[in-house]
């Protein structure tokens, strides 16, 4: 999330002073929990270490797992961010949202939208 994302000094002509030690300022809440996804999956890197690259033709075969999971956790992520969309909350409430959506905390919706917005992340394999 970088200048791109933040709103109101935007519009309001300024340029937006992007501060790396507190990314959340400025963000709308989806972004934020958006934010908060991100920074899980990161973590997922250490429960997924790199295995013997000889037993694969391209890349790491650590990586299906970690996708695998980020598969399994899709639904719950585009609810989450959906949900802040609408919701009122600070952007570090939000943002603990996404996270606990990537951790497999919470659950998804069984909305309709929510199936059809992560489906193409489904099929973006």
């Amino acid at each position: 999330m970088g200048k791109s994302c933040v709103v109101g000094a935007r519009q309001a002509g300024q340029d937006p002073a992007f501060d790396p030690s507190n990314p959340l300022v400025g963000l709308p809440p989806s972004m934020a929990c958006l934010h908060g996804a991100l920074g899980q999956m990161i973590t997922w890197v250490d429960d997924f270490p790199p295995t013997n690259p000889e037993l694969a033709r391209f890349g790491n075969p650590a990586f299906r797992q970690w996708h695998a999971r980020l598969l399994s956790r899709t639904d719950a992520i585009v609810t989450a961010i959906l949900k802040c969309r609408d919701n009122a909350l600070s952007n570090e409430e939000a943002s603990q949202r996404g996270w606990d959506a990537a951790a497999g905390v919470t659950s998804a919706s069984e909305d309709e939208a929510i199936q059809h917005v992560s489906c193409y992340l489904h099929d973006a394999s």
